[in-house]
């Protein structure tokens, strides 16, 4: 594998890493002490962190 191929590997694995944090955060007594406004903000940037992912592994897939 070549260095950017592993670099985009670590990428995928950092940003599940922070996924996984961030969904139990959302499953958390502080997350529903929030605000209205931050949950929506950080329940989109959950979102957007899934389709990132899904990305990254479609363009790790390619390499294969």
């Amino acid at each position: 594998m070549e260095a950017y191929q592993l670099r985009l590997v670590h990428e995928q694995d950092a940003l599940d890493e922070k996924t996984k944090a961030l969904y139990s955060f959302l499953a958390s007594k502080q997350f529903d002490s929030l605000d209205a406004e931050n949950r929506f903000l950080l329940k989109q940037q959950y979102y957007a962190m899934q389709v990132y992912s899904g990305i990254l592994l479609q363009r790790i897939v390619l390499f294969k």
